[in-house]
């Protein structure tokens, strides 16, 4: 029989796949069939960003009310239901801009649900020392499917088109509720909320904020985000304008970046356990965001060599492959951490937190970095941002001084 871990990991492959499908296919019926302008297209993809800025906070506090087994299946299956819509739209009346906005929404709402009831009810699956490696167990099988999951899409849609290429998304989705549906119900917790709604979000912002440690981590994982907005508003343009690379080399640079996901669940899976804090606070938890700093800061770096694409192309690709690893190995250890520090009260209001807090830097970053390109060039846009990128460590460095001072002394004591 499959142990629960194995079922969260199936889930979460079918899960990631339905994700590249409709990343790829809602935004090209947009334009295909829409005939949705660059802009419109923008305001798609930030529908789907949107639910993490505006409902991360409540959603966190309903959690910790609700069985997050029940949350995760109902997810599963209410993002293939939505999906399920826009092939049936033109038998309902016609296909809408505005409704897609709307499934946009619905499935970035549903999708964060579904990741704040997982990262809250893994701690009830796996003992406290084992949580980095099933996290990384987790993110392997995630980064694999996005390795490979773009070419599964982009084959669905050259089959059947982007509307019907949705279907295969729906597919996914069920297939995932059915995985999660296997897993065990978790123990009954529902505390009986007697104070508003407010104060109960409150209690797990401020759990987060006046923790030094998971503190300083927010911090970082904010600035990194800060750097990736404005990296991912850029780069693209960077590669097509001032590098000169075609589409196909542009793909070429993504696909062999994504690897980078891939062999960061791979290391943080295999190279970590978090028995206690102390891991999580020494000097490869600093090397993780260095990496993903180094990673965007090499991109200027490479571009300021020339040599013509055989050379850009795989230097390129190793850029976004570094910083793959480092946001990976982080994101693994900072939800880890979390998850082994926070009260099983708290869970849910914990991770809503910190993903508040730290997702609210990505459209700011991406606004930034579009502005400062437009005025100093995609260049020296991307300079601001490697450098913003590595400084993101910095928040860590007296949290690493602290611990490894109490370790000291224990040390002496002993």
């Amino acid at each position: 029989m499959p142990t629960p871990l194995t079922l969260l990991g199936r889930a979460e492959g079918w899960s990631a796949l339905g994700e590249q499908v409709y990343l790829l296919a809602l935004p090209l019926t947009a334009a295909q069939v829409l005939h949705a302008s660059p802009a419109q297209v923008g305001l798609l993809v930030t529908a789907e960003l949107l639910p993490v800025v505006l409902l991360s906070l409540p959603l966190g506090t309903w959690l910790e009310e609700c069985s997050h087994r029940r949350v995760l299946v109902w997810g599963s299956a209410l993002r293939g239901a939505v999906l399920a819509a826009l092939p049936l739209a033109p038998l309902l009346g016609g296909l809408r801009l505005e409704g897609l906005y709307l499934v946009s929404f619905a499935l970035g709402t549903l999708g964060l649900a579904c990741t704040l009831a997982r990262q809250s009810l893994l701690p009830d699956v796996v003992p406290p020392s084992a949580l980095t490696e099933a996290n990384g167990r987790l993110e392997v099988v995630r980064s694999g499917v996005e390795v490979v999951g773009p070419g599964v899409a982009g084959g669905l849609v050259t089959a059947l088109g982007a509307p019907l290429a949705l279907l295969g998304g729906v597919a996914a989705f069920l297939g995932s509720a059915v995985a999660l549906g296997g897993l065990p119900e978790e123990p009954h917790r529902t505390r009986g909320m007697t104070r508003p709604a407010w104060q109960e979000t409150r209690e797990g912002l401020a759990f987060v904020w006046n923790h030094g440690l998971l503190q300083c981590h927010v911090l970082t994982a904010a600035t990194l985000n800060l750097a990736r907005g404005a990296f991912e508003a850029v780069f693209v343009l960077y590669l097509a304008r001032e590098i000169g690379l075609g589409v196909i080399s542009i793909g070429v640079v993504f696909t062999v970046g994504n690897v980078g996901f891939l062999v960061g669940a791979w290391a943080a899976r295999s190279g970590t356990r978090l028995g206690t804090v102390l891991p999580a606070t020494t000097p490869p938890a600093v090397l993780a965001p260095l990496l993903a700093g180094a990673g965007l800061l090499g991109v200027p770096l490479v571009g300021g060599l020339g040599g013509g694409n055989l050379i850009a192309v795989p230097l390129f690709a190793l850029t976004l492959a570094v910083q793959g690893v480092g946001v990976v190995v982080w994101g693994i250890q900072h939800v880890s951490l979390r998850q082994a520090l926070t009260p099983p009260a708290l869970q849910s209001r914990v991770h809503a937190s910190a993903g508040f807090l730290a997702g609210l830097p990505l459209p700011l970053g991406a606004w930034l970095g579009g502005l400062t390109a437009e005025h100093f060039g995609t260049s020296a846009a991307l300079w601001g941002i490697g450098v913003t990128g590595l400084g993101a460590c910095g928040w860590l460095l007296p949290a690493v001084g602290r611990a490894r001072c109490r370790h000291l002394r224990g040390e002496a004591e002993g």
